[in-house]
């Protein structure tokens, strides 16, 4: 039985509106359509970096769903400026580094558009790349003719192009970023939910704990890294570098790689900790090296995607609240646009929670 156990995390509960049913998200439609939402979003935008394939089938799945995405309907079929009404709409946009088809950036969103309905608020999402100097040619249309006033920005971004925005006139909320001193953020005690990942293996009776991380320049990797050698150092535990493996992707094909690594030395671990996505990858290429869950190795995973739980063995992992950290910084926005005067920054954390699974066990 799956048993969740919560840790300071600070929530409110989210009401859908009485009598209304929620509309499909832009997730919905790339669920439907099997892409990423950062492809979906492509398609809703006009540009021309999708296939004709890729594009009709998400059309198909748009019209399917009777998806209204705040800006496609009207953007598509009427080709007019899609901000030149009366409607109220924020800009979404995912940093340099942030792989938007994860679940957790998915889930995000989801928490946005779903918090923006309730206002009846429209969102348009897009992406930028870092540049040394930002013209509007680097930008997105709505950014570039300053159409709209509100931009929630997700995951790691170049610190120039927040203060780019910033001089601009735009009111900018972090998600997934600490951003400079002066920017409202909503982000996940990754320390805090590591520390206790490495601390419940400990407990379970591991000190051989493989970490496979991301990219060694990402926030979340050093976050998991940091606590990692802390935990271990507080408990005596030698530490061994060659336990900790850098992936450049966050994925199940990084994982079995990494995991493969890790079995090549002559001592391997008892325990591996690494986010979820790259733990189902450590599950399959343990299956096929025949190295049993839990019995020889526990896996423990970070972020709780829909895959982790209906794995073999499901994974133990911990839980961040994407879709509650979405709702958070839309309801950021809405404060602003319903305050005449400037609000202080402010600063939203929120911590992961243990869910315990099968794919862990103790040696005691």
């Amino acid at each position: 039985m799956e048993r969740k156990c919560e840790r300071k995390l600070k929530t409110v509960t989210q009401k859908e509106p009485k009598g209304e049913s929620m509309p499909p998200t832009i997730r919905d439609v790339a669920r439907e359509a099997g892409v990423s939402v950062a492809t979906v979003s492509r398609v809703i935008n006009g540009s021309e970096a999708v296939s004709d394939e890729i594009k009709d089938r998400v059309l198909k799945a748009i019209n399917l769903l009777n998806y209204q995405p705040n800006l496609s309907a009207r953007f598509l079929s009427q080709k007019k400026h899609p901000f030149s009404d009366d409607t109220k709409y924020v800009g979404v946009l995912f940093g340099e580094y942030v792989h938007s088809d994860h679940y957790f950036f998915s889930s995000v969103i989801s928490g946005i558009e779903k918090t923006m309905f309730e206002k009846r608020l429209n969102v348009v999402i897009s992406s930028v790349s870092q540049r040394d100097n930002y013209t509007p040619l680097d930008l997105p249309l709505f950014i570039a003719e300053k159409s709209l006033e509100y931009l929630i920005v997700i995951g790691e971004t170049d610190p120039k192009f927040l203060f780019y925005l910033k001089e601009n006139g735009f009111i900018v909320v972090m998600v997934d970023d600490i951003g400079p001193i002066g920017f409202d953020c909503v982000l996940c005690d990754y320390k805090r939910g590591a520390l206790e990942a490495v601390e419940y293996l400990i407990n379970l009776g591991h000190k051989n704990i493989g970490l496979i991380a991301g990219a060694e320049h990402h926030y979340f990797s050093r976050a998991l890294e940091n606590s990692y050698l802390k935990a271990l150092q507080s408990h005596g535990i030698p530490i061994r570098r060659e336990y900790i493996v850098y992936n450049e992707e966050f994925n199940i094909d990084g994982g079995a790689r990494s995991m493969e690594k890790l079995f090549l030395l002559s001592n391997p671990p008892t325990a591996i900790l690494t986010n979820d996505e790259m733990g189902i990858g450590v599950l399959q290429k343990a299956n096929e090296m025949n190295i049993s869950i839990p019995d020889r190795l526990s896996v423990m995973g970070f972020d709780d995607i829909e895959m982790a739980r209906f794995f073999h063995p499901p994974l133990t992992t911990m839980k961040i609240p994407g879709s509650e950290m979405g709702r958070l910084a839309a309801k950021l926005v809405i404060d602003k646009m319903q305050e005449n005067e400037p609000l202080p920054a402010q600063r939203i954390e929120l911590s992961p929670i243990l869910v315990e699974r099968k794919s862990c066990i103790s040696l005691k």
